[in-house]
């Protein structure tokens, strides 16, 4: 059912799992891509025809991996994608799609982890005429807000509080003063779902304008920031 392929070449697989090229191939680059039927392919005699099981056409395999597939027979069907950097979340889709169709132990809501391995096996059981099929590295950022101190004076020990959340993870949030400097360590885990907190010492700065930052970071290193400027006010002027 395929393994390493060139992708300029279109793939036509038949019913005991042999392949051929339909098209030409023009490079020396290699898709790491393999399909099967969900109950394996079968075995011919030498006096019957092999029937087309399935089609694949369209390969580009950047860090983004597509492939149309068609076929008149094919029903269930095992896909296995390699060339994925390793235990990594991808958006998994069907005609642009997130979609029922794709089912995975690594999968949720069509975000999907590679394996150690930087595999990532698929069943597939939509159905066919032709489908295209997309695996993108997850893109999308978490949401942040700084939601204390609100803007404003502030003065002593301040208790830093964010909310956070993404598609898939959160990974971590960091506390930053203007900017430049963290407010303790990243914070991996928190005992109260989506929120993040931490405790700074104001007096640890000079009065004056200052701006407080939450980043949050979530499983695929993508990133979000939420500021707030605030006047630290701790001098206390004689009377």
């Amino acid at each position: 059912g395929t393994s390493l392929v060139d992708p300029t070449g279109n793939i036509r697989i038949y019913g005991d799992g042999r392949y051929r090229y339909s098209t030409a191939t023009s490079s020396t680059m290699s898709a790491n891509l393999s399909a099967t039927p969900v109950g394996g392919f079968t075995t011919y005699d030498a006096s019957t025809t092999r029937p087309e099981w399935l089609n694949i056409s369209g390969i580009t395999w950047g860090a983004t991996k597509q492939w149309t597939a068609s076929s008149s027979l094919a029903t269930t069907t095992i896909y296995t994608v390699g060339d994925l950097t390793p235990s990594s979340v991808y958006l998994v889709t069907v005609d642009s799609a997130t979609s029922t169709a794709i089912a995975s132990t690594s999968c949720s809501n069509g975000y999907c982890t590679s394996g150690s391995d930087g595999k990532l096996v698929l069943t597939y059981t939509g159905g066919y005429t032709t489908h295209t099929f997309t695996i993108a590295p997850d893109a999308t950022p978490p949401s942040i807000t700084l939601t204390s101190p609100s803007t404003g004076t502030i003065s002593g020990t301040v208790t830093l509080t964010s909310t956070a959340s993404d598609n898939v993870a959160v990974a971590g949030v960091q506390f930053i003063l203007d900017s430049t400097t963290d407010i303790g360590s990243e914070i991996t885990s928190t005992s109260s779902p989506n929120t993040y907190t931490t405790t700074w010492n104001s007096a640890s700065v000079s009065d004056g304008s200052h701006t407080l930052s939450s980043v949050a970071r979530d499983t695929s290193n993508n990133y979000a920031t939420s500021t707030v400027a605030v006047t630290v006010s701790n001098i206390v002027t004689p009377t």
